[in-house]
């Protein structure tokens, strides 16, 4: 688990559920990570990376 606010204010945290690592952050447009209202009203992005795919 790391999590960390920058100079910007924005927030990153790397975590982990059931060993398969997940990413928080807010958002930054300039890294492709954009907010609920750039988005049209989505609450959620959810990108989980696992060894164990479908």
């Amino acid at each position: 688990m790391y999590g960390q606010t920058v100079p910007d204010g924005s927030i990153y945290a790397a975590l982990a559920m059931g060993g398969d690592p997940f990413e928080l952050t807010s958002e930054s447009a300039e890294h492709g990570n954009l907010g609920p209202l750039a988005l049209g009203g989505t609450p959620v992005r959810l990108i989980q990376l696992s060894a164990h795919a479908a």
